[in-house]
């Protein structure tokens, strides 16, 4: 079938890049890591070179970027045991954004939490699992944010026949006091990666340069499948932002992992030039997705300039992922890389209290480097990578809950009965193929189908039917030509969802 075509295409890949090995230093670090300061230190010492290594020095949380006296530097001392820090650029203009770029650990731990949640495909457990996890169960907590009340709404479409193929979830973050570098308060957009049994792997070989379908750039080129996933995607999101309390002028963060992660970067370019105040965000193991040209507009539309830093883009060990796709355009060129990478090496394996935590979202011993587009830094450095179904590496990360992108401690608290994440300690499946590890997922948290009536189908977690200001509802309750909502209860109070188009209906209007 197209599935398993579409998979031994992709199987069949292997990167073809120059590699060397890094010269590495050992530092304690805070979770926020100011590379701006770490550059005047390197800087007073050497002169500008086409490649910059950085390596700290003395006291190591000085040497970091980080007040020693301060109260975070301390606490995160104790779990930072080994982190592994080393900055590489490779030409002028990236050792500027550089030396304007901070990255914060715990607010990308913020995202990888939400990320991983999309893996629950939206169904009836997602909503409350996604604010357990990121409130009472405190993996956001040290980033100063939890998932505001009855701010979820998950989102699960489907993409031309092949059903529930696309999922997302918005939510909304709200501050909480203790943190040392708070993440700003904001709306999140969350969208999920590949997933067995739909067309995503097709879409995934799109691959195709084609003309950005939004705003006015004439050179802009992006991936064809990731940007068609938008298309469809882009009205339910935004239309559960607002049911949500999020309006254009609400900071705006898109998160994803793989698929999840590049489809959020087009959505981050969309979104921005749709007037919506778009965050620098963070995505994870996730392919390239546009053109040189869309790449400088994507850069000064959300930073300023051709070679900011718009959006963090996290991998992980020889993920093959990150390094897809190779293909060349003779009207487009190729595809190009977003910058910064943080590249995280495989953490250490063994005793499991050096990795375990409570609930706090911190790991022990990760060890990254930041990249600027040096090519013995990151994923460009090895020589040969890893595909998805022989390795594990696509899945694996230190900053994701169990340190594994889909699966949970168990599956069924988490995504059907809204448990949330209640453990993060390693699991033994980290180390299966992260393909074989999706499929086990899918065949356990598989999509409840709901009925298309009048052209709505109701969000899972809704009651077939309910009670509303003494009106008997099937399926969905829907107002003039607004978006049409379902009720969690069968006597409708405030807990709600929303419904989304089908049989033909195209979108919200």
């Amino acid at each position: 079938d197209s599935e398993s075509q579409g998979l031994a295409a992709l199987a069949v890949r292997t990167a073809q890049t120059r590699s060397s090995t890094p010269r590495v230093c050992w530092s304690r670090v805070c979770g926020c890591i100011d590379l701006a300061q770490m550059f005047f230190l390197a800087l007073a010492a050497a002169t500008f070179v086409a490649v910059l290594h950085i390596a700290t020095a003395g006291d190591p949380q000085v040497a970091a970027g980080c007040d020693p006296d301060a109260a975070g530097c301390e606490a995160n001392s104790e779990w930072d045991d080994i982190e592994m820090l080393q900055t590489k650029v490779h030409n002028r203009s990236a050792m500027d954004a550089a030396s304007a770029y901070t990255y914060c650990q715990e607010h990308a731990r913020v995202f990888a939490a939400l990320a991983k949640l999309t893996y629950c495909g939206g169904l009836k457990g997602t909503d409350a699992s996604v604010e357990k996890t990121c409130s009472s169960q405190g993996f956001c907590r040290l980033a100063g944010v939890e998932v505001k009340e009855g701010s979820t709404r998950s989102i699960s479409l489907d993409d031309g026949d092949s059903l529930n193929a696309l999922v997302a979830f918005v939510t909304k973050l709200v501050h909480v006091p203790g943190a040392d570098r708070p993440l700003k308060p904001g709306c999140v957009a969350a969208i999920r990666g590949s997933w067995p049994g739909t067309n995503n792997f097709d879409r995934n070989l799109q691959e195709t340069l084609v003309p950005v379908a939004f705003g006015s750039c004439t050179t802009c080129a992006v991936h064809e499948g990731f940007q068609e996933i938008w298309k469809i995607l882009m009205p339910a999101i935004v239309s559960d932002l607002e049911a949500v309390g999020c309006d254009k002028s609400t900071p705006l963060y898109l998160t994803g992992h793989s698929l999840g992660g590049a489809v959020a970067t087009i959505g981050m370019y969309v979104l921005k030039m749709e007037g919506w105040d778009v965050q620098h965000s963070y995505v994870f193991h996730n392919p390239k997705v546009g053109n040189s040209a869309w790449l400088a507009d994507f850069n000064t539309l959300l930073g300023g300039s051709p070679s900011a830093a718009a959006v963090t883009r996290i991998t992980h060990a020889r993920d093959e992922i990150a390094a897809l796709p190779f293909r060349v355009s003779l009207t487009y060129g190729l595809y190009f890389y977003t910058w910064p990478e943080v590249h995280y090496f495989h953490d250490p394996v063994g005793d499991t209290d050096i990795n375990s935590t409570e609930h706090d979202g911190t790991n022990r011993g990760s060890m990254f480097q930041v990249c600027w587009g040096s090519r013995d830094c990151g994923v460009l450095r090895y020589s040969q990578l890893h595909d998805m179904f022989s390795y594990s590496d696509h899945l694996m990360s230190p900053l994701a809950p169990n340190h594994d992108f889909a699966i949970f401690e168990d599956n069924s608290a988490t995504c059907l009965q809204g448990a949330g994440i209640t453990e993060n300690r390693r699991l033994q499946v980290n180390s299966v193929p992260a393909y074989s590890q999706l499929v086990t997922m899918a065949s356990e948290v598989k999509a409840e189908e709901t009925a298309c009536i009048d052209g709505w189908r109701r969000a899972y977690d809704c009651q077939p039917k309910f009670t509303v200001r003494g009106i008997q509802v099937d399926g969905c309750f829907a107002v003039g030509s607004g978006p049409a909502w379902c009720s969690l209860d069968t006597q409708y109070t405030w807990r709600w969802n929303t419904c989304t188009p089908c049989g033909g209906r195209a979108n919200w209007d």
